[in-house]
């Protein structure tokens, strides 16, 4: 009877002495991870001025224990798609003609370039068109 009672108190103490010493995480990862899709997204960064780079990604969360995982399924390269441009207040009077600087701005991945407008008339002699006095408004 005494052997049976120290065996039982030596294996009750490394089971204890290693509950201590091993992560929880160990004892349940014991299994096959069985994932199933918990989110995609898919994001994009500018790679030139004229291209970005756009990424699916899945990530996926395991059934059994919630483990979860980053896939990147796949990647294109694809060209900006610039929206309507912003009157940034950069102006320039040519001869009898004003201009005006936009910013526009990819919608995907948000890379932006500035780029001048078509010229419109301009009266001169005092009477210019101030552009600067203007609102920023979209183009």
């Amino acid at each position: 009877m005494g052997k049976r009672i120290l065996i039982k108190r030596i294996t009750t103490a490394i089971f204890v002495l290693a509950l201590a010493v091993l992560p929880t995480g160990a004892f349940l990862s014991a299994h096959t991870h069985s994932y199933v899709l918990s989110n995609a997204v898919e994001s994009y960064y500018a790679r030139d001025a004229t291209t970005h780079r756009g990424v699916l990604t899945h990530y996926m969360v395991c059934k059994t224990c919630g483990h979860t995982e980053k896939f990147e399924i796949a990647e294109r390269y694809d060209t900006h798609k610039f929206g309507g441009g912003v009157y940034n207040g950069v102006n320039q009077h040519i001869g009898t003609q004003h201009r005006v600087q936009y910013k526009k701005t990819c919608t995907l991945c948000g890379f932006s370039v500035t780029e001048w407008g078509d010229p419109y008339p301009c009266p001169g002699n005092g009477n210019c068109i101030v552009v600067n006095s203007m609102t920023p408004a979209e183009r």
